[in-house]
């Protein structure tokens, strides 16, 4: 016969083999990160991410992004707006679910430009043509 492959399957595992480096070492903590003592990383003003939140307003009210999305002001905020402009939705669309659940997501989401735009709109008016 010519040369035919062996079509034959072994249910084995391959053997397991050692790399060579061991495996013992210490790894990265990335500034202790993670550990007990910092459980998560910690805005810093002075970094590129830290800068652009900044910019984007909440370091004037003395608070970073987590401490303002965390308070109870802003989830009462974000929910009174979703719900707001997901009735919005419903009623400018004549009954659209798909717009309904996008009104809600952008007012939930972001609160402060979406309502007023829903007010410019004609809050709940349906749209012309």
């Amino acid at each position: 016969m010519a040369d035919q492959p062996n079509m034959t399957f072994s249910w084995a595992w391959p053997q397991v083999t050692s790399p060579s480096q061991p495996q013992q070492r210490a790894l990265p903590t990335w500034g202790g990160v993670g550990t007990p003592g910092i459980p998560y990383a910690k805005f810093s003003p002075s970094t590129p991410v830290g800068i652009a939140r900044t910019a984007a307003g909440f370091a004037g009210l003395g608070m970073t992004t987590d401490e303002v999305l965390a308070s109870p002001a802003w989830r009462i905020l974000s929910l009174t707006s979703g719900i707001a402009c997901g009735y919005h939705g419903y009623k400018r669309n004549k009954g659209s679910i798909g717009w309904t659940l996008g009104w809600w997501f952008l007012g939930a989401v972001f609160p402060i430009p979406t309502l007023p735009l829903a007010v410019f709109q004609g809050y709940a008016k349906p749209a012309r043509g």
